[in-house]
C-alpha cells in the first residue's frame, strides 16, 4: 500500500502524551504496517531495524510505542486494529488497481465476444470505455445506485469457515476461535468486501454485482471453493507435499492468482 489516510484529530487524541522520538517511532511503524500490509514482528530488535533506532533513547521510544499501539496477538505478531481496518476497507480498490496494472491498464476496446470459462465469474479483462451519452434515469438505475451506496453486510467468518470445511474437507482446517482474533480475519473481511462490491466482467451476468446479500456472497464463495477443489496443485493431488489452506486462499496476492486461473489443471492433448 503506497498511500493511507491519516486522520489528524484521531491521531492527536491517541498520541497527545508521546515524546518527539515516540511520534517518530509510531510513524515509522505505521508506515511499515501499511507498506507491507502485514503485522509487525514481535521482537524489539526487528523493530529497531525498521525504525533505524540506534541510540538507547531511540530504542526505548520504539519499545514504548510498539507495546502500547502494536500489541502481540495470538499468532505471535504485532497488530494495530485501526490500521488493519483501514487496509481491509482499501483492499477492493487496491486489488482492482493491481489487476489493471498487470493487464497494462484499461484497453481502448473490449472484445465483442467473450466466453466466461471461469466458474467464479472473474475474467482477465477490464470494462470498456463508458459512452459519452448520459443514460436516462430509471427505476433500475435508482435501485443500482442505492445498492452501491449501501454498506456491504458484515463478513460471516464462521459461515465461510464452515463452507470451506464442507467443500474442501481434505485441506487443513482453521480453528474458529483462533481465526476470529488472528491476523487472517482482516484478509477474509477484505475478500468478502471485494465480492460484495465488484461486478462480473464477462458471461451472461456481465456488468451485474457479484453479490449484494449474505446469501449471494456465500453462494459466490461456494463456487470459489468448488473451483479450488478442481485444482490438483492447490489440493495436493499433483504429488507435491503442499496444499493450500483458507489463510493462503484469502491472502490478497494468492486470491488474485487463483481467480486469474494460474492453478487450473493443464489441458492434456493427445
Amino acid at each position: 500500500m503506497n498511500f493511507y489516510k491519516r486522520f489528524m484529530a484521531d491521531y492527536a487524541k491517541k498520541t497527545s502524551r508521546l515524546t518527539l522520538a515516540q511520534h517518530g517511532a509510531y510513524t515509522l511503524l505505521l508506515d511499515e504496517f501499511y507498506a507491507t500490509e502485514q503485522p509487525l514482528p514481535a521482537a524489539h530488535v526487528d523493530l529497531f531495524r525498521i525504525c533505524r533506532a540506534m541510540s538507547r533513547d531511540e530504542q526505548a521510544a520504539v519499545v514504548f510505542v510498539a507495546d502500547m499501539f502494536f500489541p502481540i496477538g495470538e499468532d505471535g505478531l504485532r497488530h494495530n486494529e485501526r490500521a488493519a481496518c483501514e487496509l481491509a476497507d482499501a483492499a477492493p480498490a487496491m486489488e482492482a488497481a493491481r489487476a489493471n496494472g498487470k493487464r497494462g491498464g484499461r484497453p481502448k476496446k473490449e472484445p465483442t465476444e467473450f466466453e466466461n470459462k471461469n466458474p467464479v465469474g472473474f475474467q482477465n479483462i477490464t470494462q470498456s470505455e463508458p459512452s459519452a451519452k448520459a443514460p436516462h434515469s430509471s427505476e433500475e438505475d435508482i435501485r443500482a445506485k442505492a445498492l452501491l451506496s449501501a454498506s456491504p453486510p458484515d463478513c460471516p467468518h464462521e459461515a465461510l469457515i464452515d463452507l470451506f470445511a464442507e467443500r474442501l474437507p481434505s485441506l487443513p482446517q482453521p480453528r474458529k476461535s483462533l481465526w476470529l482474533k488472528g491476523k487472517n480475519a482482516p484478509a477474509m473481511r477484505a475478500r468478502w468486501r471485494w465480492v460484495m462490491s465488484e461486478k462480473y466482467e464477462g458471461g451472461e451476468r456481465k456488468g451485474t454485482r457479484m453479490a449484494t446479500t449474505v446469501e449471494e456472497g456465500l453462494a459466490w464463495f461456494d463456487r470459489f471453493f468448488g473451483y479450488v477443489e478442481k485444482s490438483d496443485w492447490l489440493t495436493g493431488r499433483g504429488g507435491k507435499n503442499w496444499t493450500a489452506d483458507l489463510a493462503w486462499l484469502v491472502n490478497a496476492s494468492n486470491f488474485e492468482k487463483v481467480l486469474q486461473g494460474n492453478y487450473e489443471n493443464p489441458v492434456v492433448t493427445a
